[in-house]
């Protein structure tokens, strides 16, 4: 004997929005990770380059790797467009936070699309090699 269903027609539209949902609900979690990843700053080449002053330079208490993590203030001079104050939590190598005392000039990455994202641009220590004879 074979067994008939009655679904009727509000049924099996309710069913079908339900397994909708279900898949839409999966592909947010996979495309949110996507679209996080190319906002969040890991896609440098819409970034801007510029100088900026350092304002202020705070340390927060934290260390990573037993190097300090500053927050520091600065006003960022792009070439283009109006000058803007930003802060930036970095974490800086013990060694260099003279470079970064306040009225300093430093290099600096921007989104233009958000002035709150801003990175350092950390210059590389230069080896010096000792002079022989």
């Amino acid at each position: 004997m074979q067994q008939t269903i009655n679904i009727s027609f509000y049924q099996s539209v309710s069913i079908i929005v339900f397994i909708l949902l279900i898949l839409a609900f999966i592909a947010r979690g996979v495309f949110k990770k996507i679209i996080y990843k190319m906002v969040s700053g890991h896609f440098w080449s819409d970034k801007i380059e510029a100088e900026a002053i350092v304002l202020s330079v705070n340390h927060t208490g934290l260390m990573v790797n037993r190097q300090p993590k500053v927050k520091m203030q600065m006003q960022v001079q792009p070439e283009r467009g109006r000058n803007f104050v930003a802060e930036v939590n970095e974490v800086i190598v013990a060694a260099e936070l003279g470079r970064y005392s306040v009225g300093t000039k430093i290099r600096v990455k921007f989104n233009p699309r958000n002035i709150k994202e801003v990175s350092l641009i950390k210059q590389e220590t230069q080896k010096e090699t000792p002079f022989t004879n």
